[in-house]
């Protein structure tokens, strides 16, 4: 029903209301989010926030670029995890997974994600790594030393 439905802002002010900002599991529970997919994370996981807020929702299968529907299945902390019911945009550089069982399998989360744009999430990924993690500036002149290219294979499966 449309009053289970919550698409992110309203759900995000109603989040905000509730008990200074915070949530029980049961109440996430039945809720289901539109949310888009911002990038992806550890493990082929996508990282989408709740709009309005800082919140991260981490999702399986979610491409970046990706518009989907949520539920909201675990909270921990400051993040909480959401498994994917419908997809309502799919990704641009959505492609056919070569392999017949990477839709069950949940080896290789990113198949179905053109080469060309995996390469583009692994450098965004090992940029964010260097910049946060190893705390070097974006305008650092050591960066491009430290930071090379992603070097793409030759066989792609």
């Amino acid at each position: 029903s449309r009053r289970n439905v919550a698409y992110g802002h309203v759900w995000a002010s109603e989040w905000r209301e509730r008990r200074g900002g915070f949530v029980t599991l049961r109440e996430l529970s039945r809720v289901t989010m539109e949310l888009i997919c911002e990038s992806l994370g550890f493990k082929g996981k996508g990282i989408c926030k709740v709009h309005g807020t800082v919140f991260v929702v981490i999702c399986d299968r979610a491409l970046p670029g990706e518009r989907f529907l949520g539920c909201v299945t675990r909270r921990k902390g400051s993040y909480a995890e959401v498994t994917k019911i419908k997809t309502l945009t799919p990704h641009r550089d959505l492609v056919e997974a070569p392999c017949e069982y990477a839709s069950y399998c949940g080896g290789c989360k990113a198949q179905n994600l053109s080469y060309e744009a995996q390469l583009r999430a692994k450098d965004e990924q090992v940029h964010e790594l260097i910049t946060h993690v190893g705390r070097f500036s974006d305008n650092s002149p050591c960066l491009e030393t430290v930071l090379k290219a992603i070097v793409p294979c030759d066989i792609q499966f």
